[in-house]
Formats: C-alpha cells, structure tokens, sequence
C-alpha cells in the first residue's frame, strides 16, 4: 500500500531522533522524487561518538521504507 509523505517523513525523523533527541524539525529536509514514489531526506547530525553514528545507520537501514543511506 502507498504511504503519504508525512508518514514516510515522520518514520524517517523517529528512527534518527531517537538517537539524537538533540535534533529539531528544522535540521531535516525533504524533497520528492518527481512521480511521488520517493522521499529525499538530508540532515544534519552531529554525533557524539562512532558508535551513536553506527546506531543512526544501523535504524535506518532497518527501516523497511527506506531504501539507501549515505
């Protein structure tokens, strides 16, 4: 079933928030792709440390709607 961009752009911002509660709304950003199928986020994270780096990693490409993390 299709997922409407707020789902996507809040399943997105809860995987990485919960690692780093320090992060606001406006540290995100998000484009669509020009059909809708796709959701381009960039933030900013300052990790404290690798290991909070990998945990952001490891929940986002755990997360079935998203398809690649750079």
């Amino acid at each position: 079933h299709r997922v409407d961009r707020r789902q996507r752009q809040m399943c997105i911002r809860d995987s990485i928030s919960f690692h780093d509660p320090s992060l606001l709304i406006e540290d995100f950003s998000y484009r669509e792709s020009s059909l809708g199928n796709y959701l381009g986020v960039t933030v900013w994270v300052n990790a404290l440390n690798k290991a909070q780096l990998n945990n952001i990693y490891l929940a986002l490409t755990g997360e079935p709607m998203v398809k690649v993390v750079l």
